[in-house]
């Protein structure tokens, strides 16, 4: 923390934590964060090119974040909460905010699945709630299954192939824009335009794109 600049780490008093981050859907995070680093403004902008996704990959390197050091930890804790969105993401095709609210409805998979991705997620007011209920129960095989989950730090599987593609994914889907986006506008826009997806796999790639958004769909329903 001693090497970021402008005092920000000096401005990381406690508490600092970004676990209640998890109960604000991924895009509104993302709106923060843009907010926070003075961005907002040159997005807003770019947004009403012709092609805004051409014209916002193109100039990224010129962005220049401007945080204030009073903000320092939501800057972070936003920063650290996206993370851990995107990696859930990567494994689940969920979000972290997703399975908090799955959790909140009493599913322990996804209790168990987000402690693989962010073990700080147990001081999320659900996760505590559920901790709560099972020690009042004296559930003990709640509390080892935790455990094991706790000691095991991350997802054995491994993560899905082509993350880029999936967080367009979840974007789009969340957008509502997903349904209507044909075979041929999907291969055009992450084959042709952002090259997520590659152009040369064996056999036909539109439909092989196809595919993998199918079943990218079918892993967001279990």
């Amino acid at each position: 923390m001693t090497s970021l600049p402008g005092g920000f780490a000096e401005r990381l008093t406690p508490p600092f934590f970004w676990a209640t981050f998890y109960k604000v859907p991924f895009l509104d995070l993302v709106a923060w964060q843009l907010k926070l680093l003075s961005l907002e403004s040159k997005f807003s902008e770019l947004a009403q090119a012709s092609d805004p996704h051409v014209a916002i990959l193109s100039q990224l390197e010129e962005f220049e974040p401007k945080g204030e050091p009073e903000d320092a930890k939501y800057i972070l804790g936003i920063a650290m909460a996206l993370r851990g969105n995107l990696r859930s993401m990567c494994f689940y095709s969920k979000s972290l905010e997703e399975l908090t609210k799955e959790v909140e409805k009493g599913n322990d998979r996804a209790f168990f699945d987000a402690i693989l991705i962010d073990r700080t997620i147990l001081t999320c007011p659900p996760f505590a709630d559920r901790m709560a209920l099972a020690e009042y129960q004296g559930d003990e095989g709640f509390f080892q299954e935790a455990s094991k989950r706790l000691r095991q730090g991350a997802p054995t599987k491994k993560m899905k192939p082509y993350a880029p593609l999936r967080v367009c994914l979840y974007v789009l889907e969340q957008e509502n824009c997903l349904a209507s986006l044909t075979e041929k506008r999907a291969y055009e826009l992450f084959c042709q335009e952002l090259k997520l997806y590659p152009d040369d796999v064996e056999g036909d790639a539109s439909r092989s794109l196809k595919r993998l958004i199918q079943r990218w769909q079918s892993d967001r329903a279990t």
